[in-house]
């Protein structure tokens, strides 16, 4: 065992690499240190003989963060890490996730959930695959605001919300990226109406794709990424909406 100093960390990750042996492989370590509320971020290339000097993790930066989850992955020829941290915002957290590049010591690829919930009884979860249909980072953490448990998975850019065990509807409603926009397919056991809006963080009403009567069974509604006079939205953080007559669901979802 060893150490770079004697500062106190807490919720330590600790991972190495599976297809070498040692003393060739390589070991990481993701943790917060003392009382700043930072992650910070160490590796060895020696089996963790040797360390290098620690410092701030740079997918969270220099900002207030915690709760971090590192496992290895494997992208079908190596392992490697990937990882994620809580970052503290006003009036929810953002999950930031990341993984490690081939040179072994690069974290990249960073990607943010924005309806990520703040609690230490449910930290977030992250692995990696490329079995198909997954083929990407996978994330399960606690919705804001709700006990709904979310399963995400993208590939290395955007990202949507999977269906949680408990939406409204038959079959709840989930919303695929496409190359003009964004799909948002839903089922309704009954003709009813149904209202599909689009939200921007500060709650106002971006677009209403559509208020009117859809008859039992399977749709799909599609938004282009523009505003109500046609025009191209900004990047950020947005939230659709589908409302019937009895139940509301919304899911967030992120332009770049």
């Amino acid at each position: 065992a060893s150490s770079a100093n004697d500062t106190v960390r807490q919720t330590p990750n600790i991972v190495t690499q599976k297809y070498q042996t040692y003393p060739s492989n390589y070991v990481y370590a993701l943790y917060t240190q003392g009382s700043s509320q930072r992650v910070y971020y160490n590796y060895s290339t020696d089996g963790g003989e040797n360390w290098q000097t620690p410092g701030i993790w740079s997918i969270s930066g220099d900002n207030v963060s915690y709760l971090p989850n590192m496992t290895l992955g494997w992208d079908q020829t190596i392992d490697r890490p990937v990882a994620c941290c809580n970052v503290p915002g006003t009036g929810y957290d953002t999950l930031v996730v990341a993984m490690m590049e081939s040179n072994f010591t690069t974290w990249y690829l960073r990607a943010a959930v924005n309806d990520h919930d703040k609690t230490t009884s449910m930290p977030a979860k992250i692995t990696y695959g490329t079995v198909s249909p997954i083929n990407g980072r996978i994330v399960i953490y606690r919705e804001f605001a709700s006990n709904n448990i979310w399963f995400d998975r993208w590939n290395h850019m955007n990202q949507v919300e999977e269906t949680p065990d408990d939406l409204p509807f038959s079959n709840g409603f989930n919303v695929f990226r496409s190359s003009a926009g964004f799909n948002i397919c839903f089922s309704t056991a009954l003709d009813q109406n149904i209202r599909i809006e689009i939200f921007d963080v500060l709650g106002r009403n971006v677009v209403t794709i559509a208020d009117q009567i859809f008859s039992a069974g399977e749709h799909t509604a599609e938004w282009n990424m523009t505003g109500k006079s046609g025009e191209k939205v900004v990047s950020g953080t947005y939230f659709i909406s589908i409302t019937t007559q009895t139940e509301k669901a919304t899911k967030a979802i992120q332009l770049f």
